[in-house]
């Protein structure tokens, strides 16, 4: 599990390679682990990119992982 701080590293280095001139697409992904790991990292991830998920996590999962939530800026 990476923490947010981590996420948003990650981000930088998204938003970084997206904007070098003639890329047209970047992918940023995350294994899969067994504790669902890869997804909450993936809506945090989301969240830094402000890319709008299509739905909402489940309430077992965002309990699961409080840290998904993200703060008021």
């Amino acid at each position: 599990m990476y923490s947010r701080e981590e996420v948003q590293k990650h981000a930088l280095r998204i938003k970084k390679a997206a904007s070098k001139p003639g890329v047209k697409a970047v992918f940023g992904l995350y294994n899969n682990h067994a504790r669902a790991n890869a997804a909450a990292n993936a809506v945090m991830l989301s969240q830094e990119l402000g890319v709008k998920l299509k739905g909402m996590p489940s309430e077992a999962m965002i309990s699961s992982f409080p840290q998904m939530v993200q703060e008021p800026r």
